[in-house]
C-alpha cells in the first residue's frame, strides 16, 4: 500500500531532521577538533621555532590532521545544508498539502501583467496567487519557465507532452527533490 502524499513528506521531513540533528553534532565536534589541532600546530611550531625544543618537522602532523579535519568538516558542512534545504521542501509540501501555503512562497510579482487577458481574474500572479502555489522553482530559468506557461496557452501536443512528463516524475520524488546527496541523508 502506498503511503498518502501527507505521510510521506511527514516521514521524509523526520529523516532529514534527524539527519541535520546528527550533522550539527559532528559539525560542532569537528569545529573543535580544527580548533584544538591547530592550537596543537601553534605549540609545536612555537616549540620548533622559538624554543628550538623540537624539529619544524613534528608541524607535519599538526599540519596533515589539520588539512584532514578541514577537508571533513566541508563534507559534513555540505551534507548538512543539503539537509537544511530538504527541510524546507518537506516542510512547504506539507504547507501546499495543508492548505498552509499562502504567503509562504515566492510569490511571482514581477511576472505580474496588468493588460493580460486572464492573469488578475485567476490570480496567477501575487501573495496567495496560482504561482505561489505551484512554484517549486530554485532559479530564476525556472521561475520564468512556469511564468511563461502560465501566461500562454500551450498546443495540445506540448500538453500531454507536459502530462507524460508529470506521471514520469510523480514516483521519482528523490529525483523531483534534487538531493545531490540522496544516499546520504
Amino acid at each position: 500500500m502506498n503511503p498518502t502524499p501527507a505521510l510521506e513528506y511527514r516521514n521524509r521531513l523526520d529523516a532529514r531532521r534527524q539527519t541535520h540533528a546528527g550533522l550539527l553534532g559532528r559539525d560542532a565536534r569537528l569545529s573543535y577538533a580544527r580548533l584544538a589541532v591547530f592550537g596543537t600546530g601553534a605549540l609545536v611550531a612555537w616549540a620548533a621555532f622559538i624554543a628550538h625544543l623540537a624539529s619544524p618537522l613534528w608541524l607535519l602532523a599538526p599540519v596533515g590532521a589539520f588539512l584532514w579535519l578541514m577537508r571533513s568538516h566541508d563534507q559534513v558542512i555540505r551534507k548538512r545544508d543539503a539537509a537544511a534545504l530538504a527541510i524546507a521542501f518537506y516542510e512547504r509540501g506539507l504547507a501546499r498539502l495543508e492548505d498552509r501555503w499562502s504567503g509562504s512562497g515566492e510569490p511571482g510579482e514581477r511576472f505580474q501583467r496588468p493588460d493580460h487577458l486572464y492573469a488578475n481574474d485567476l490570480d496567477l500572479f501575487g501573495r496567495g496567487s496560482l504561482f505561489e502555489l505551484l512554484s517549486i522553482a530554485r532559479t530564476q530559468t525556472g521561475e520564468e519557465t512556469l511564468a511563461a506557461w502560465m501566461l500562454a496557452p500551450a498546443f495540445l501536443d506540448e500538453v500531454a507532452a507536459r502530462h507524460d512528463a508529470i506521471r514520469e516524475l510523480t514516483p521519482q520524488l528523490d529525483f523531483r527533490r534534487s538531493e545531490e546527496h540522496t544516499s546520504e541523508l
